[in-house]
């Protein structure tokens, strides 16, 4: 991986999902870039060009600025990643910004997004739908990753899904890896043997769970129980969010 898209729901980033994206950037050697749009609620001053020249070509133009541009959160997300030795850019997203993010996803490796508070929820979920990479949903506090849950509804979606995220982040085939297959039936004894075949070649440690209860609540239950765990789902999983937890949500 070489391009990871940090996309605040919001004009600035939270803290969390700059640490979250700053540690998927570092174990995985990945440039990171902070994308911003205008804060219409604040208003801050065009930034001069001798402020903008020294971040190089990833800037947009110091002319194509305007009033009310998040200038300090561009250089609060530049300072952190310095700080930590995160090879980092900021891009200011232009009008119509859903639209300029969305082409912008179309030549990135992941895209990080906060997590959901308040109105911002309906701009996620175009997002989320419209997104041409593969979107990790940030936690609302930021810790290490300890294991992966791949939820599993024998759908081609979640296969690929659990595919998309190790080919992405091999490096987090050293963590505990589940497979939590949400249905009414076991999986049938062939296609576990193949998911099993799967996760040893990736895992070094894994296991397959079955909820027999097929419903969101279950498996939501399941997962509110996990610490320092990724959640892995395919798109027609995708609208069940846990803040506390980070998201890998791809389509097939």
């Amino acid at each position: 991986m070489e391009k990871i898209l940090l996309v605040m729901c919001g004009a600035a980033p939270s803290n969390s999902a700059v640490d979250f994206a700053c540690y998927l950037s570092d174990i995985s050697h990945s440039k990171l870039v902070g994308c911003f749009y205008k804060d219409k609620e604040t208003a801050i001053n065009a930034v001069t060009k001798r402020k903008m020249a020294h971040a190089g070509d990833d800037w947009d133009s110091p002319e194509t600025f305007a009033e009310n541009i998040p200038i300090s959160s561009m250089q609060t997300f530049e300072d952190t990643c310095g700080a930590r030795g995160i090879p980092a850019a900021v891009k200011y997203m232009e009008e119509p910004t859903l639209d300029n993010i969305l082409a912008e996803s179309r030549f990135a490796d992941l895209m990080i997004v906060d997590a959901p508070q308040g109105n911002v929820f309906p701009f996620l979920q175009k997002l989320l739908s419209s997104a041409q990479c593969p979107v990790i949903i940030a936690p609302r506090s930021c810790t290490a990753i300890d294991e992966i849950v791949f939820c599993y509804d024998g759908s081609p979606s979640a296969v690929f899904a659990m595919k998309q995220l190790i080919y992405l982040l091999p490096e987090l085939g050293e963590k505990k890896a589940t497979i939590v297959h949400i249905g009414t039936t076991s999986i049938p004894e062939e296609e576990k043997k193949n998911l099993a075949g799967w996760l040893s070649r990736h895992f070094a440690c894994s296991t397959i769970t079955t909820l027999k209860d097929n419903t969101t609540a279950t498996l939501s239950d399941f997962l509110q129980k996990k610490q320092e765990t990724m959640i892995v789902m395919g798109d027609l999983l995708s609208g069940l969010i846990t803040p506390a937890h980070p998201v890998f949500i791809t389509h097939h």
